[in-house]
């Protein structure tokens, strides 16, 4: 009877934790375009991504020092056109995190990501594909998981002389977050004064690191799951 209840509550372990990753697999759905599929030589053309993120989840900021794993895009390499300037985002909401000591950038509902590309002024008028990788965390208050989604757009170059108004891109560099940068330093100087107190002070320091990883909400699902196991 003891073992059919510990079958039991595994399955209803595994049960949950299943629909659980099946609703943050699916808490986002999104769309990538072009702002137009027709080019000239030197032009600079804008790729969107518009995500739906439902209730409770959200996705971390684009903003490499807002984020522990920022939102970006990985292009292929190709001859026929560049990325200009960085992946613009609407300001994002913020949050500190005591364990990381930080404020943490995230949008929730509905946001729009947008990126710059030049088309090369070199290659030959004709229909192209650009390919690249989006890669994004779906987050909800207990767990995170990673998507690395390949695409492709399509767009076609014409003949002709670019024109004026596609030539300038939007913007090219993220704020500087001074507060953040501040932070950074601090946390560097406090490592550092504690390593020169002796190795002892540094172990102890690392295990009590280690100690509140294990309490990063990532780690939450495992611990029933964990525990079952050592108790059979």
């Amino acid at each position: 009877m003891k073992i059919v209840s510990k079958i039991i509550l595994l399955i209803t372990i595994l049960g949950t934790f299943i629909i659980g990753q099946n609703d943050i697999d699916n808490a986002v759905k999104y769309s990538l375009n072009l702002d137009r599929d027709e080019v000239h030589n030197g032009e600079v053309v804008t790729l969107s991504a518009k995500l739906k993120i439902a209730k409770k989840f959200y996705v971390y900021s684009t903003h490499p020092e807002k984020s522990l794993s920022p939102t970006y895009i990985e292009w292929e390499d190709s001859s026929y056109f560049s990325k200009v300037g960085i992946l613009q985002e609407p300001s994002p909401k913020t949050k500190y995190d005591p364990m990381f000591e930080m404020d943490i950038g995230y949008h929730t509902s509905q946001v729009q990501f947008k990126q710059d590309l030049k088309i090369s002024d070199d290659i030959k008028p004709g229909a192209y594909k650009i390919k690249g990788t989006f890669v994004f965390q779906v987050c909800d208050p207990t767990k995170c998981i990673p998507h690395w989604d390949d695409f492709v757009v399509k767009l076609t170059v014409l003949e002709g002389d670019a024109v004026a108004k596609y030539i300038t891109p939007v913007q090219s560099e993220f704020e500087n977050i001074v507060g953040k940068v501040k932070a950074k330093s601090g946390t560097t100087d406090e490592l550092d004064s504690i390593i020169e107190e002796g190795l002892f002070s540094f172990i102890l320091f690392a295990l009590s690191m280690g100690f509140l990883a294990l309490l990063t909400p990532c780690v939450f699902p495992m611990i029933p799951i964990t525990v079952s196991f050592f108790t059979k």
